[in-house]
């Protein structure tokens, strides 16, 4: 067995319909390597928690958690259910994992290594959520010695880590089919500052958890 665990987990909620859920999941398991576990089915940040210690606990080699991959649709400020303002939470129960000594989380949803347009500039309030993630989780040699770093998009995401085909653009278009004359309805969705036409690694700003 590995001593060291890579998850990857695609949140079960927030997807514009379930087939495109099941169209993601079953795209994860197909193409995740056998060096990572796949989460199916998580509802929420205590579920989360609870089905990573299970992986954590049930291997007689006690593995660290060396990766993990959050799979959802994500804004300079979110993923998912984690927003901005909620994120000392989610670091509070992510710090109660067995962590390896350095590890990374990619939060892999649309621009979640952005901040977002506005004239306020407070980064507690503009993001990007995987600064905001890497600061809350912040290393401390006496409490919390593991060096991580956490990873956000640079773009409107498709793909994933876990896959090695992420790709990301920066400004999307989204056009929705009705009955109506024309056919559809088109939407623009803005570039932020920072947004790329990326793919592999290039997609990814990282953001350490500290000084080292």
């Amino acid at each position: 067995m590995a001593t060291e665990l890579n998850v990857v987990a695609p949140y079960t909620k927030g997807w514009d319909s379930q087939n495109q859920y099941d169209q993601e999941e079953a795209r994860i398991v197909r193409n995740a390597p056998n060096t990572w576990e796949v989460i199916l089915g998580y509802n929420g940040l205590a579920d989360l928690i609870n089905k990573i210690n299970q992986l954590l606990t049930i291997d007689p080699d006690h593995p660290c958690l060396k990766t993990l991959e959050i799979d959802a649709h994500g804004s300079p400020i979110s993923i998912n259910d984690m927003t901005r303002i909620d994120v000392n939470t989610w670091s509070a129960q992510l710090k109660t994992l067995n962590w390896c000594d350095e590890a990374s989380i990619y939060l892999s949803g649309c621009n979640t290594g952005l901040a977002r347009t506005t004239r306020i500039t407070d980064p507690a309030r503009v993001g990007p959520i995987a600064q905001q993630l890497a600061n809350a989780l912040q290393f401390n040699a006496a409490s919390f010695a593991h060096k991580i770093r956490v990873y956000g998009s640079n773009g409107y995401l498709s793909g994933t880590h876990v896959e090695g085909n992420e790709n990301t653009v920066d400004t999307f278009t989204e056009r929705e089919w009705s009955w109506s004359f024309p056919p559809w309805t088109t939407t623009v969705w803005k570039k932020y500052p920072g947004g790329s036409n990326s793919s592999g690694n290039a997609c990814w700003i990282g953001f350490k958890n500290g000084n080292w």
